[in-house]
């Protein structure tokens, strides 16, 4: 019988998803209004972070902050509790997070310089799409940007020697589709802002030399590592 792994975060959305298609069913039917409950949709998002703390990594409670705190922001907006609009703050801070990311991946790549192209990969998509496939016997990492746009980078020809390199990601409004081989080890180190990340790759089954770190944020995009 097949073993399930139930990820809380995907279930609370697809819960949340569900009865607010249920909601819009019976409002189109007459049967309730759903304006006596939209308000109430971050509440959803407070889950999903609640539901993060247990057990949370260093990742993981910085992402249950963003979404608690969101998410209670939203709320108590929603609700006329406080005046303070979410968005009017949320797009300047988004900016800000966009402009840190440019500068950090222009000062990486000034450094990836010195050592050998072939080794390390650098992308950006912006409102356009980037395919690459690597091969590199050496991977030593590099950076992928993805703004309204998309990466989609095959590695699963790709091998590491020696220390694990850093991957540095990050999606705006776009996504990054990473395919790595069934043999690594991947240690994913995204935080997603209202977007997605997940690391769908298969665990080795058995011990690794070849691991690759991912860090990076996905903001209202996403981020997925597979074989």
């Amino acid at each position: 019988m097949p073993v399930y792994r139930i990820r809380i975060p995907k279930l609370i959305l697809g819960l949340a998803v569900i009865a607010a298609g249920l909601l819009f069913t019976l409002d189109n039917l007459g049967l309730a209004d759903v304006d006596d409950y939209i308000d109430y949709w971050p509440v959803a998002l407070i889950a999903v972070g609640i539901a993060q703390l247990a057990g949370a990594t260093r990742q993981k409670l910085a992402y249950a902050v963003v979404f608690i705190g969101g998410g209670l922001w939203i709320l108590l907006y929603n609700l006329n509790f406080t005046d303070l609009q979410p968005w009017v703050f949320f797009w300047p801070i988004v900016l800000v997070l966009i402009g840190i990311n440019l500068i950090l991946g222009a000062l990486r790549r000034r450094s990836d310089t010195e050592t050998d192209a072939e080794s390390i990969i650098n992308g950006f998509a912006l409102m356009s799409g980037l395919e690459r496939r690597f091969t590199s016997s050496d991977f030593r990492g590099g950076d992928l940007t993805a703004i309204m746009g998309g990466c989609d980078i095959d590695l699963t020809q790709a091998e590491i020697k020696g220390e694990p390199p850093t991957l540095h990601v990050f999606a705006f409004w776009g996504g990054i589709d990473l395919r790595v081989p069934e043999g690594w080890t991947i240690d994913f180190r995204v935080i997603p802002f209202l977007g997605g990340a997940c690391d769908e790759s298969a665990a080795p089954t058995s011990p690794s030399s070849q691991t690759l770190v991912i860090k990076g944020m996905a903001i209202m995009g996403g981020i997925e590592v597979k074989n």
